[in-house]
């Protein structure tokens, strides 16, 4: 059964995206043991008396798994054993439910089996790997969404950033995007560093991000225009198509991510969702 699982992982991800195979291989580790488990119990079960296992509540007691899932980012899933099994003469499919605490959403897996001539069954494939990392995705950003956005108001109240000023211009190596972005400072705080996010537009089109770190003294009332320029080399991706871009078609929208204050303390948005209990 644990062959199979490795085997159909390297099959599974044939012909897809690099970031794709990184994050199923990165996945598969940690469920690995529990996918395993539960799909030979719950088929067993079914197999035996015809009726599904609707949970497995000793599995969330193995600390051999815990720990395995923690070390591979994955803490913060749980098993709550299996749904629906369907059977089908010598194949299966099992629904295996991962409850997610950090995102508070349940996941399910469906992991096709087979039996085998000895009587044993084997993970031939999941049906719906992929698509389990990419709700997995949506769901961080959409949890990160709402803690980020109380942390992006009280920023807002410190850093007034009006509309981006982009350009491509000259310089001594070739070509550099400079970002210029006015803003105003209304609070009585000195800010000595600021970070935030600059998604580069072509039109309505995204082109890439660049990150902008700003140094330097503000105080209450002043208004000021600073600005980073990032050299331009026409083998990269991203920069090839800030070059292509046609005259006056050349956006940036500005995100603030954080600020650093001349008294030592911050605030920043939180870039991963932390673990129940955790701040």
């Amino acid at each position: 059964l644990s062959q199979g699982y490795d085997d159909f992982i390297t099959y599974q991800m044939i012909g897809a995206k690099p970031e794709e195979v990184k994050r199923a291989k990165v996945v598969s580790l940690g469920l690995k043991p529990a996918i395993i488990g539960e799909a030979k119990k719950a088929i067993s079960t079914y197999v035996e008396s015809g009726v599904q296992k609707e949970s497995a509540d000793d599995l969330g007691k193995d600390q051999g798994v815990s720990i395995l899932l923690k070390n591979m980012g994955l803490g913060s899933s749980t098993y709550k054993g299996t749904g629906a099994v369907t059977k089908d003469g010598s194949n299966a499919i099992v629904e295996v439910k991962l409850l997610d605490s950090r995102y508070e959403k349940e996941f399910i897996l469906k992991v096709k089996m087979t039996k085998l001539g000895d009587g044993t069954w084997q993970i031939v494939g999941i049906d719906n790997l992929v698509q389990y990392l990419d709700e997995l995705e949506k769901a961080k950003k959409e949890k990160l969404s709402v803690l980020n956005k109380p942390i992006e108001e009280e920023l807002r109240t410190y850093i007034v950033a009006e509309k981006p000023e982009v350009s491509v211009v000259s310089v001594d190596s070739g070509k550099a995007l400079q970002i210029v972005i006015p803003m105003t400072f209304p609070k009585e705080k000195n800010i000595v560093g600021i970070i935030g996010e600059v998604t580069i537009m072509n039109g309505d089109q995204i082109i890439g991000q660049k990150l902008m770190q700003l140094e330097g003294s503000t105080y209450a009332g002043k208004k000021s225009k600073p600005g980073e320029r990032y050299p331009l080399n026409p083998a990269n991706d991203v920069d090839l198509k800030v070059l292509g871009a046609p005259a006056g078609k050349l956006t940036a929208k500005f995100r603030l991510v954080a600020i650093k204050f001349a008294d030592g303390s911050e605030i920043k948005v939180l870039l991963d969702v932390p673990e129940p209990g955790k701040k």
